[in-house]
């Protein structure tokens, strides 16, 4: 993975700078939403399952972030938007899981079998979710070129 602005991204049209301000500002953003739910997550769920959540995301970016430098991905604006978008729904999920397991654990329930109910309970919602930005990868437009789709240049727009 490339962690250099690329002359071919259709998302950089206005130059290096640019990039280069938008993976600091990712960091930034990320770091502090980190933070604020690692916070959260500590007060409000208590220690175990706080750090479940806490792990959660690191480790999941960590292997996205090697997923990405295998396949070819450079980080664009584009990927960059999608890692924000995924990692909202991985906290999201994650928070929504060990809750419900949480309560079952608390009504008798073993932790598998409240395992299981979590998972069983929230994997539709999350794939209805993500099916949602399923046509911006298969639209023919500049965005495709990063499913790996055929892209289209813009048609420059005449006054």
């Amino acid at each position: 993975m490339r962690l250099v602005a690329s002359s071919r991204s259709p998302a950089l049209t206005s130059g290096r700078g640019d990039w280069f301000r938008s993976v600091s500002e990712f960091v930034e953003t990320f770091a502090e939403a980190l933070v604020i739910v690692l916070v959260v997550s500590f007060l409000s769920l208590g220690w175990h399952t706080g750090i479940v959540v806490a792990l959660s995301v690191p480790l999941v970016l960590a292997i996205v972030l090697l997923v990405m430098y295998a396949t070819g991905l450079d980080l664009h604006r584009i990927t960059l938007g999608a890692l924000i978008i995924a990692l909202g729904l991985l906290v999201d999920d994650a928070i929504i899981a060990i809750e419900m397991m949480v309560v079952k654990m608390e009504q008798g329930w073993d932790r598998a079998r409240a395992a299981t109910f979590a998972w069983t309970s929230t994997a539709f919602p999350t794939l209805v979710t993500a099916a949602g930005f399923l046509p911006v990868g298969f639209a023919k437009s500049t965005c495709a070129g990063y499913r790996g789709g055929p892209r289209t240049r813009p048609s420059a727009t005449r006054h």
